[in-house]
């Protein structure tokens, strides 16, 4: 809660509070992208990003608007 970053990227000095978040940062320097769509040939940085963009394929969409009850 001090918000200490001891991690920093070395390309832009960009801290970071955990060493993972600054591994996961430095894809965006280096430009790896070790999650493929099995679907597609679309690659990504993130496991996150991957999964996200999995409901394209899927149609999934979890959220519903309170207001108007369309799904996204």
């Amino acid at each position: 809660h001090a918000g200490a970053r001891p991690f920093a990227c070395e390309q832009c000095g960009r801290g970071f509070s955990r060493k993972s978040h600054l591994a996961r940062h430095q894809a965006v320097h280096t430009g790896t992208r070790p999650y493929g769509c099995s679907q597609c040939a679309k690659r990504f940085s993130s496991k996150t990003n991957l999964v996200r963009h999995q409901a394209v394929h899927t149609g999934h969409r979890p959220y519903i608007c309170t207001q108007c009850g369309k799904s996204f």
